[in-house]
């Protein structure tokens, strides 16, 4: 396995909540999204990690998993009171980069959220995604790299 490099790939991430209503919305990280730590074998094609709500996953066999990713689980408080919620949307607004060389993108969220809010204004959302390299034939740096994502609810 020479030069191959042993990545980690944890997406912190800054969470934003937009929604009909005017409130203040805070978040409590319960348990962060990560995708785990792989090794990269080869990146001349696009290799995925794709991670389930339930932190299933799958991978391309073109990386190599080391540990084992986790959906995200957070807890948003400061919500409308017993408010349905209509849908939720999850962007990337940045994608996973150790600060150098080459990123993961995200895409294909999914989510478990409760049908509305409770009596307290809070909802808890469990998060999956797909992570997948360039596919361009570059090295990926053995590093952490770190993301941003929006969150929407809509009311």
């Amino acid at each position: 396995m020479t030069g191959r490099k042993i990545i980690s790939i944890a997406l912190l991430f800054l969470l934003f909540i937009l929604h009909t209503a005017d409130c203040r919305a805070a978040v409590i990280e319960i348990q962060p999204l990560d995708f785990g730590r792989w090794l990269v074998a080869g990146n001349n094609g696009v290799q995925n990690i794709t991670l389930q709500t339930d932190s299933s996953y799958s991978n391309s066999a073109g990386i190599i998993m080391l540990s084992p990713p986790q959906a995200g689980i957070f807890l948003i408080s400061g919500l409308p009171i017993s408010q349905i919620i209509s849908s939720v949307t999850i962007t990337m607004t940045q994608a996973m980069s150790s600060g150098a060389g080459e990123v993961f993108t995200m895409d294909n969220f999914t989510y478990d959220a409760p049908p509305s809010t409770d009596g307290s204004g809070e909802a808890t959302i469990t998060i999956g995604a797909r992570a997948r390299t360039s596919g361009n034939g570059n090295p990926y740096a053995n590093d952490v790299f770190n993301g941003d994502l929006e969150i929407t609810f809509n009311f």
